[in-house]
């Protein structure tokens, strides 16, 4: 009996849990759960297979009632349907192709697909659009999967920080600085000839000499001793028009060593005697190497040639400045085309995932496969060849900016963007090429440097020439000469002023003539050829730097049209995706039609960048032609970016 108690306990428990659970069904199958599509147009079939029959199709934005998920299909009813049955379903769609509607907003009678509530096709965009519409703004790319380091280390990296390294570290501007020394240490070695000399001796001599027989009478010793000391000082100057001028005085101490048992006569001394005499040499050039270029041509010549490593070294700062500029605008190009490169990558997978839903709903058929899965392996290889490309850039603008590798390798992403030029100030500078011309010669520092290089051409050329002339120098001397005896230190300066007899005086003419003088005219037929080639690089650099701006400014404008009609392709082309991606989910284009104007599309974008890049590096090119990255003051530089037309006419410098 109580057995019996347990198991009809058991199962009223159990069919009261049956009851709950059923009721439960009952209410969400009596509900159902709203849901709609973002697909423009979804078939509705009547069995859970890509084979049945189509019975209806779903628009875009379009609500009904799902339910019963079974083998990946619902069965899906009209939203007003009270009853949730299987039997009272109107059909079967794809569960993929569905997603959860939160707000109804229009309610269409799947069995009467023609009668429509309200449409909102023209207000639904494509996902894909959207990513479309940001890339063409252009966001800062993420620096390149080539490099892995940690983002943290990274340095962003703006145009002008990019100049400023340049100047301080690339090798090439820090050698050019040390040419500058080298230069200087040149001229102050040919400023040596014309220093004030001081030459000062010291001399002491001690000899034994035999003495003849007639001397001995006096003293019987075979040999004589002598002492002799000389002080000598002299000052001398040569002078820049060849005037050669030296005024010295010299003393001498003499003495002879005499037996004072042997002399005879009362008034004789052995006291030594001193012996000083003052002079002023003049010598006067009067034909070769008289006047002040012949003398001084070295001089000028090594001061032009310090001038003209300034002009060099502004030169080659200048030349590294626009590469730098030039590799910058590169690497953004790089930077901004990996960016087009990874959303176009992305794009074929997302198709790809799409193609795969609507094969599998029997939207499509399984060749569309092939196609996109082989258009999203062409966008990853794409995306690693640009991937590469913005390596490369980035190591580019590290060695232009001169940094270590470790440095190249910290470099992120750029902060500039491409450079923009008026429309009004690009007509500005083509009205007035003929004046920028000409206000470009007084920048442009490889121009002046050759300006530089005549003055010192002819300098050497007019000296070649006067040594050509036979030598004929006048020499002229004035002195005068004292005595003094005696065994005391003052007599070194009393010999000066004692005992004087008179002015010494001479003149001296001397002459020298080269009868072939081919070492002479040898000289100055390289001066002459020296000379020459500097006018015909000067004549010709005038040329080319007059065609490089005017063809400068022609980039400059043709770039800037181009631009404008890049701008619309691509706006053109992002329309035309998002009406290929519609006409073919409505089955009125084809796959190879979407994926032709995805391609359309990505290749736009990137000839966009590639035009952005091509109108920035005319400007860089422009203003590298007419000099104006850099401003000169005396011996001090200052960069000088991308300065208003109205700057570039300023020849105040």
């Amino acid at each position: 009996m109580y057995k019996k108690l347990t198991c009809l306990k058991f199962f009223f428990c159990l069919l009261t849990t049956f009851i709950f659970v059923s009721m439960s069904m009952a209410d969400d199958l009596a509900t159902g759960e709203l849901a709609k599509t973002e697909y423009p147009l979804v078939n509705i079939r009547n069995g859970r297979s890509v084979k049945a029959g189509i019975v209806a199709k779903l628009r875009s934005g379009e609500i009904l009632k799902r339910g019963f998920l079974k083998d990946n299909w619902f069965a899906v009813f009209n939203k007003n349907e009270q009853l949730i049955k299987e039997e009272t379903a109107i059909g079967y769609i794809y569960a993929p192709l569905l997603i959860e509607a939160k707000q109804p907003e229009t309610i269409v009678d799947p069995a009467k697909p023609g009668l429509e509530i309200e449409k909102k096709d023209e207000d639904v965009k494509s996902p894909d659009i959207v990513v479309i519409e940001k890339e063409i703004k252009s966001s800062p790319a993420p620096s390149s999967r080539m490099i892995p380091d940690d983002k943290k280390n990274k340095r962003k990296i703006s145009i002008l920080d990019a100049v400023q390294d340049t100047i301080i570290k690339h090798p090439d501007i820090m050698a050019y600085k040390e040419q500058i020394e080298d230069r200087l240490g040149k001229l102050q070695s040919e400023k040596g000839p014309f220093d004030v000399k001081l030459e000062t001796i010291i001399g002491h001599s001690y000899e034994t000499n035999p003495t003849y027989m007639r001397d001995r009478v006096f003293d019987p010793r075979e040999e004589r001793e002598t002492e002799n000391t000389a002080y000598n000082i002299n000052l001398s100057k040569k002078y820049r028009t060849g005037i050669e001028v030296s005024s010295g005085i010299s003393v001498s101490r003499n003495e002879i060593l005499v037996n004072p048992n042997y002399l005879i006569f009362p008034d004789y001394t052995d006291d030594p005697t001193y012996d000083g005499r003052a002079k002023l040499i003049i010598k006067l050039p009067l034909l070769k190497g008289r006047g002040k270029i012949s003398n001084t041509a070295n001089e000028i010549a090594a001061e032009k040639e310090y001038r003209i490593s300034l002009f060099e070294l502004r030169h080659r700062m200048s030349k590294n400045i626009f590469d730098t500029v030039v590799a910058y605008w590169k690497y953004l190009a790089a930077n901004r085309s990996l960016d087009q490169l990874k959303a176009s990558e992305n794009r074929a997978e997302n198709f790809l995932k799409e193609t795969k839903i609507f094969i599998a709903a029997g939207q499509n058929p399984a060749s569309d496969l092939e196609q996109t899965a082989a258009n999203l392996a062409n966008k990853f290889a794409n995306r690693i060849a640009g991937e590469q490309q913005y390596y490369q850039e980035q190591i580019n603008l590290g060695l232009s900016m001169g940094l270590s590798i470790e440095q190249i390798k910290n470099l992120d992403s750029p902060v500039d963007d491409f450079y923009k030029f008026d429309r009004f100030d690009l007509l500005e500078l083509i009205r007035g090429s003929d004046r920028l011309i000409k206000e470009s010669m007084s920048r442009r520092a490889d121009y002046l440097l050759l300006l530089e290089k005549q003055k010192q051409s002819k300098v050497l050329l007019k000296a070649a020439e006067n040594n050509l002339l036979p030598q004929l120098d006048l020499d002229t001397s004035l002195g005068y000469s004292g005595l003094d005896e005696g065994d005391s230190a003052s007599s070194f300066i009393s010999s000066l002023e004692k005992n004087g007899r008179g002015l010494n005086y001479s003149i001296t003419i001397n002459y020298k003539y080269y009868f072939a003088n081919n070492n002479a005219k040898g000289y100055l037929r390289q001066r002459q050829s020296q000379y020459k080639q500097t006018l015909i690089a000067t004549d010709d650099i005038i040329k080319k730097i007059s065609a490089s701006i005017l063809v400068s400014l022609s980039d400059l404008r043709k770039s800037a049209l181009k631009l404008t009609k890049t701008r619309e392709t691509v706006k053109h082309y992002t329309i035309a995706l998002k009406n290929e991606k519609k006409k073919f989910k409505l089955g009125r284009a084809t796959l190879l039609d979407v994926l032709q104007t995805e391609e359309n599309l990505t290749q736009s974008l990137l000839r966009n960048i590639s035009i952005q890049l091509e109108h920035s590096l005319a400007l860089a090119q422009l203003y590298y032609n007419t000099g104006s990255f850099l401003d000169q003051r005396k011996n001090t530089f200052s960069v000088a970016l991308f300065k208003k037309p109205k700057d570039l006419f300023d020849s105040g410098r």
